[in-house]
């Protein structure tokens, strides 16, 4: 009898998706933690191929860059363990990642390699979240933050309000490397929380 070869990531409830021969790249909802140093259980259904799980497979990405992180095949050999070196940043996104080269010990493949996006959240900061992509000399933030914030600058420049308690802005006059210093107001334009924030 043919079986699907599929994963689910747990978190606290879990989250399952049947990867089918020919499938485009997956990409599972996005989760939000409080822990820094998160450990995240990726759960297939069939017996892993031990060759697979490496951390070339299965990994972490924070922007464009990978998250120090271990990956261990459990001994049911369905599920994998994949543990930061590193405590994740308060306010950033980041992406836990599995490749289609993962397969089964019967020989069966992922066909789409599947993402699933997770915030790392501070309940206590003013800034909840911060995600940065950039390309072609542009360089994208889209920040959340809490109720109370009424305005956020980078560097001095106001960011845009497109959503719900959320801000952005494309710069094109950044560099690599360099850093910038994110600041949110209140209503009365007091400063009650700055970051500095690291660019890929």
């Amino acid at each position: 009898m043919w079986k699907r070869f599929f994963l689910s990531t747990v978190l606290m409830c879990l989250v399952t998706l049947v990867i089918a021969p020919a499938a485009s790249a997956k990409s599972l909802p996005s989760k939000s933690v409080h822990d820094a140093m998160k450990t995240w259980h990726i759960k297939f259904s069939l017996q892993v191929d031990p060759s697979t799980v490496t951390e070339a497979n299965i990994y972490i990405m924070d922007g464009s860059k990978k998250h120090a992180a271990s990956v261990e095949l459990l001994r049911d050999g369905r599920t994998i363990k994949v543990t930061p070196r590193t405590s994740y940043v308060p306010g950033k996104v980041y992406q836990l990642e599995v490749s289609d080269k993962m397969r089964s010990i019967k020989g069966e493949v992922l066909s789409a390699k599947t993402t699933m996006p997770f915030e790392v959240t501070d309940p206590s900061a003013a800034i909840e979240t911060l995600h940065y992509t950039s390309g072609k000399g542009l360089h994208h933030f889209k920040i959340t933050v809490k109720p109370e914030v009424h305005s956020v600058k980078i560097n001095g420049i106001s960011l845009r309000m497109t959503g719900w308690n959320e801000f952005t802005h494309t710069f094109t006059n950044l560099k690599a490397g360099s850093s910038v210093t994110i600041k949110a107001y209140n209503e009365k334009n007091r400063t009650i929380e700055t970051k500095t924030y690291k660019l890929d």
